[in-house]
C-alpha cells in the first residue's frame, strides 16, 4: 500500500460558508495546505508586507497577517461546484481577497480553514482539562491576550467552548450573569 493510497492529506474537504456583505454566504470548501504550501504562503506574505513598505514584518503584524490570511484562502478555498476529482480555485487572486473583504471577514475565513487544517492533522492536539486550567490563568492573566492570538485556531475553540460550558452549566456562574444586580467579575477586564 502506498502513502498516496493511506492519507487524504490536501484532499480532506470541509464545507463552509463565505460572508458577503448584506449577510449572505455563498458555499465554498477550504482544504489543508501541503508543507510546502504553507512555505509559498509565508514567502508571498512578506513580499507582500516588503511592497506595501513593511520590511520586517512577522506574525502578528497586520499587514503580513491579512497578506497571510489571503494567501492561505487563496490556495485552500475551493469551488464547491466544480469536479471533485478536478477542484477549481474559489477566489482569483490574493488581492481579490484582500480587497473585497474586511479584516473581520478575512480572519473569520481563515480560521475555518485553520481549524480545519488542525482537524486533518495526525498530530495530537488534544487538551486536558489541567492544560485548559493552565490556558485559562495565562489568558486571565499579565499579557493574556498576547498570549491567547499565539494558540492555535483549534486550542482557542477548545479552550472557548470548554469555558462556554463552564459557565452555562454551573449555577453559581449563570447566577452571576443572569442576576440583573449582579456586577460582572469581568468588569473592566475587556475592553
Amino acid at each position: 500500500m502506498k502513502f498516496s493510497q493511506i492519507v487524504k492529506g490536501i484532499r480532506a474537504e470541509k464545507a463552509i460558508e463565505i460572508p458577503i456583505q448584506g449577510g449572505d454566504a455563498v458555499p465554498a470548501i477550504v482544504r489543508p495546505l501541503s508543507a510546502i504550501e504553507a512555505c509559498d504562503v509565508v514567502a508571498q506574505a512578506t513580499a507582500f508586507a516588503k511592497a506595501k513598505g513593511v520590511p520586517d514584518a512577522s506574525y502578528g503584524h497586520p499587514v503580513f497577517d491579512s497578506a497571510i490570511w489571503a494567501h492561505t484562502l487563496l490556495l485552500a478555498t475551493l469551488d464547491k461546484d466544480s469536479p471533485k476529482n478536478a477542484r477549481e480555485p474559489f477566489f482569483a487572486s490574493a488581492e481579490e481577497i484582500l480587497k473585497d473583504f474586511d479584516t473581520d471577514a478575512l480572519a473569520a475565513m481563515h480560521t475555518h480553514q485553520a481549524i480545519w487544517q488542525e482537524e486533518c492533522s495526525p498530530v495530537e492536539r488534544a487538551k486536558t482539562l489541567n492544560q485548559l486550567f493552565e490556558i485559562t490563568k495565562r489568558v486571565a492573566g499579565e499579557g493574556g491576550e498576547s498570549f491567547f492570538v499565539l494558540l492555535s485556531a483549534r486550542t482557542q475553540m477548545v479552550w472557548a467552548r470548554t469555558i462556554a460550558s463552564l459557565f452555562t452549566s454551573s449555577p453559581e456562574l449563570s447566577a452571576l450573569f443572569t442576576s440583573p444586580s449582579a456586577t460582572s467579575p469581568l468588569s473592566g477586564a475587556i475592553s
